[in-house]
């Protein structure tokens, strides 16, 4: 993958998808810590729109390494990245 900015942060910030996964894996897992669950081995899903601008994320439930960046409206998978690597 390129060094490229591909997507839109909330902030307005262009962003890789690398850098998008490991910032909602880290959200996910401050409240994942808080509430008394765990991220591990759990990857996350990131839907953005038609502009690649994120929209929201949610971690996946099943546990593997694979973490999903979803067009919101189509449902296409846009990239796969496995956030293991990315640590």
């Amino acid at each position: 993958m390129s060094g490229a900015c591909e997507y839109v942060d909330k902030d307005g910030t262009p962003t890789t998808a690398h850098a998008l996964v490991i910032k909602c894996r880290d959200f996910w897992s401050n409240v994942a810590n808080k509430y008394g669950w765990s991220m591990d081995n759990k990857g996350v899903t990131i839907w953005i729109n038609e502009e690649m601008e994120y929209v929201d994320s949610y971690p996946n439930p099943e546990e593997h390494d694979l973490s999903f960046i979803v067009d919101r409206e189509t449902e296409e998978i846009l990239t796969t990245i496995k956030w293991k690597q990315l640590y």
